[in-house]
């Protein structure tokens, strides 16, 4: 009786495998399927600006940030003096640099933004 128990149980157990053996893969690959997103309900990447928009304001910084240092060079080894700006001097060499460097930063990024903008079509294609 037992070797019949285990028989029939093998045989019932072979048959279980086989009877769906392809239904759970498929089953495993249709909802792969319905759970990948759609290439056309993909959202695009945000470009708020046109590039060259990105290219006049990080070339504007860059220029104005050189030509600020240079200037701020000049103005503290006395290569240029204008008249009336000696209350600027009051402040320390790391100071007096910082500062000369970000006023040519942010005049750099002003100019260089606003030929950006007037280079650029107003479609926003260069």
């Amino acid at each position: 009786m037992t070797q019949e128990t285990k028989t029939k149980t093998g045989k019932q157990d072979r048959n279980h495998r086989g009877n769906g053996s392809g239904m759970k893969p498929l089953a495993e690959e249709l909802v792969r399927y319905h759970k990948k997103p759609a290439p056309e309900t993909a959202v695009p990447y945000p470009r708020p600006f046109p590039h060259t928009l990105w290219l006049g304001l990080w070339s504007g910084i860059v220029i104005g940030a050189v030509a600020g240092l240079i200037f701020g060079w000049l103005l503290y080894t006395g290569a240029i003096a204008p008249a009336g700006w000696e209350a600027i001097f009051s402040l320390s060499p790391v100071t007096f640099h910082f500062f000369w460097t970000m006023m040519g930063l942010s005049l750099g990024m002003l100019i260089g933004g606003l030929a950006a903008i007037l280079a650029t079509g107003a479609d926003g294609k260069e």
